[in-house]
């Protein structure tokens, strides 16, 4: 598998935000990318090593954490994902996974992992396989969330539209865009407002809270 990095840091955003976890950053993403992308070492240049899956497990071993968050980039994207979560899993580790949701992927076979989709709009449209709207088709998966980047009421209409077509509203974050401490903490009153009003949960971005814009953590 490609990696970029590998650290224990506290998971910043979604259904585990705060707690300890291992962080696995895959290489390479899905077009069309995000131009507001904070993870852009994961998806431009060569600052990966290729690693088996032998060395991953080495490499988390003898971290404290035992959530382990597999993220990119896109990390469905590698070939060896599913080899991956199998080992995880056999190990013990809680292990979320998360995914833009522009990759196939049978999630079924892995129903203990922890699936957290970030849908991107591209000119008003989400892009998003149908297989991860599963939680209202035949095959419903309860470990399944979604999170949201915004930055205006436009955004949120389209997303509250988006998860009340597909019945997961319950299951929705919205996140303020910003990549700097200022930012989060200017744009965070008005998501909070969208969350209380449209009935999203918030997930501040509590690594750049913390850390600002230092990577790594």
């Amino acid at each position: 598998m490609q990696i970029v990095e590998i650290f224990e840091s506290i998971q910043g955003e979604g259904p585990f935000i705060g707690q300890p976890a291992v962080f696995i950053r895959t290489y390479g993403c899905v077009a069309p990318l995000c131009s507001w992308c904070d993870s852009q070492h994961a998806i431009k240049g060569d600052q990966y090593r290729d690693m088996s899956i032998r060395d991953i497990m080495t490499a988390i071993r003898y971290k404290n954490s035992k959530l382990v968050v597999l993220t990119g980039g896109e990390p469905l994207i590698q070939k060896d994902c599913a080899e991956l979560l199998h080992n995880l899993l056999a190990a013990d580790y809680r292990v979320q996974v998360e995914t833009s949701g522009k990759v196939s992927f049978m999630h079924e076979q892995f129903a203990a992992v922890h699936y957290v989709v970030s849908p991107k709009q591209y000119k008003g449209v989400f892009h998003i396989e149908s297989c991860w709207l599963s939680t209202v088709g035949p095959v419903k998966n309860p470990n399944l969330y979604y999170k949201f980047v915004v930055s205006n009421k436009e955004d949120v209409i389209r997303i509250d539209n988006f998860a009340s077509a597909c019945g997961v509203l319950s299951k929705c974050y919205l996140m303020p865009e910003g990549v700097s401490r200022k930012e989060q903490v200017k744009k965070l009153p008005q998501v909070s407002e969208w969350c209380i009003t449209y009935g999203f949960k918030l997930s501040p971005r509590l690594h750049i809270l913390t850390w600002d814009t230092k990577k790594g953590v």
